[in-house]
């Protein structure tokens, strides 16, 4: 490919980017704009703030290899706060297992059929105020909202002003990628420590849909799996947010991966099988859900 060429494939890339990054945010705007009702009646992501002092979380994702570990959470539930992304949910309700928290990010209406037939009632929805208001219309236990961090300032700006005009100051966080690496962001925010991932694989064993584009590779034990855009840019995320958080430089916030799958494998982070990491930090016999009530009083 000749210079003239790269040049002109580089702006065509960007161009793209640039049209989908003003058309997310439109929608972003719009959504929230549809959910004043919401954001007026709930809980800013500061009502968590240091709820689980030192206490181990874990977040819960919903990659292929969650089966594995999948069985230990519900008594890890009992002694470790729960941050289940908005896919794994399913994975959990089936076993009987309720997530202390269950947080989406996803602007589009598709994520509220993640939770088809399934009870609700009994998780607290941490979401994104630009969510559609389809996920709201769910019954939850409580609903506390975020708002993010973006490299367009002017979204930002916008955002909060409409959180504030439906009477509500939305905190902002940083603008994580993907809904695993805002439930870490989250668990971080409640005071969790050490945080551990399962399930975050970032990858599959095959392309799950033909439309998206994939990239072959191969995991921590050399098995072909496929990855999409978004995985890989959330994963660069989260290693670039392990290089410059000061609790995670300095050492007093550990962070270990407990997927036992994928390609979520790092320096930065440390490997510990889930069964380990629950034995090495069994947590503490509290009412997780008292806490939760007792930061979340109306």
């Amino acid at each position: 490919m000749t210079e003239k060429q790269q040049r002109r494939d580089s702006a065509i890339r960007k161009t793209f980017v640039h049209q989908d990054g003003r058309k997310q945010r439109g929608l972003w705007l719009a959504n929230i704009r549809n959910n004043f009702d919401i954001i007026a009646k709930a809980y800013d992501v500061k009502a968590i703030q240091d709820a689980f002092w030192d206490m181990p979380g874990i977040v819960v994702g919903a990659g292929p290899s969650l089966s594995k570990n999948i069985d230990l959470l519900a008594e890890a539930g009992k002694s470790h706060p729960l941050f289940c992304t908005d896919r794994a949910f399913g994975q959990l309700h089936e076993k009987g297992t309720v997530p202390h928290f269950t947080i989406v990010g996803d602007a589009s209406p598709r994520v509220a059929t993640f939770f088809s037939g399934m009870d609700t009632r009994r998780t607290t929805l941490i979401a994104a105020a630009y969510i559609d208001h389809s996920v709201f219309d769910l019954p939850w236990k409580n609903v506390v909202l975020y708002n993010i961090t973006d490299y367009d300032t002017g979204y930002v700006e916008a955002a909060q002003n409409m959180t504030e005009q439906a009477g509500n100051r939305i905190t902002a966080i940083p603008g994580a990628v993907n809904v695993g690496n805002v439930a870490f962001i989250c668990a971080k925010i409640a005071g969790c420590n050490p945080i551990t991932f399962t399930g975050n694989d970032l990858c599959q064993d095959k392309p799950s849909d033909t439309s998206a584009r994939w990239y072959e590779g191969t995991d921590h034990w050399g098995n072909k799996v496929y990855s999409a855009p978004g995985y890989l840019a959330g994963y660069e995320w989260l290693l670039d947010f392990f290089k410059v958080d000061k609790d995670i430089k300095c050492g007093k916030l550990s962070v270990y991966n407990s997927t036992e799958g994928g390609i979520m494998y790092s320096d930065l982070i440390r490997e510990m099988p889930l069964k380990d990491y629950l034995e090495r930090f069994p947590g503490y016999r509290k009412s997780i859900n008292t806490i939760i009530e007792k930061k979340l009083r109306p």
